[in-house]
């Protein structure tokens, strides 16, 4: 299986839970791994990544591992 880039959002932010969900109904979303910051393990976030950080905005990570903020 191909790496697939990962968005890391924070699902406890009502208006980013939204918008999310706007991004997951168009067609492409399932080539993107969608990771709820407020719910996934500290394991989740991989390396670069802290908790804090990816709860104070949106993050991406490519399919090579290089971070997108």
């Amino acid at each position: 299986m191909t790496a697939r880039p990962t968005v890391y959002y924070d699902g406890g932010c009502p208006v980013c839970s939204r918008e999310v969900q706007v991004y997951k109904a168009r067609g492409g979303s399932a080539s993107f791994v969608w990771v709820d910051v407020a719910q996934a393990d500290e394991a989740a976030l991989g390396p670069g990544l802290t908790r804090d950080d990816a709860l104070a905005r949106m993050h991406v990570r490519r399919a090579d591992g290089t971070m997108v903020n």
